[in-house]
């Protein structure tokens, strides 16, 4: 979806309590300043390459094609 309230709904309603959602937040917090840097992302890093629609296997995203992700 392009809408990213919708995302965080349907993400968000995947764990039953606030302190879940926390800490899915804080994790992927961490894993954009970390590996899924926009320009240089860590792909072979990433520990959701397998289901990340944008992985490209350690290549480099596109920066002009980063706002289909």
């Amino acid at each position: 979806s392009a809408d990213p309230e919708k995302v965080r709904m349907d993400v968000q309603s995947l764990f039953r309590n606030g302190e879940d959602w926390e800490e899915v937040t804080l994790s992927l917090i961490a894993l954009g300043q970390n590996v899924c840097k926009s320009q240089l992302p860590a792909c072979d890093a990433c520990p959701l390459r397998d289901a990340c629609p944008s992985s490209t296997r350690g290549a480099t995203i596109d920066v002009e094609d980063a706002g289909n992700l």
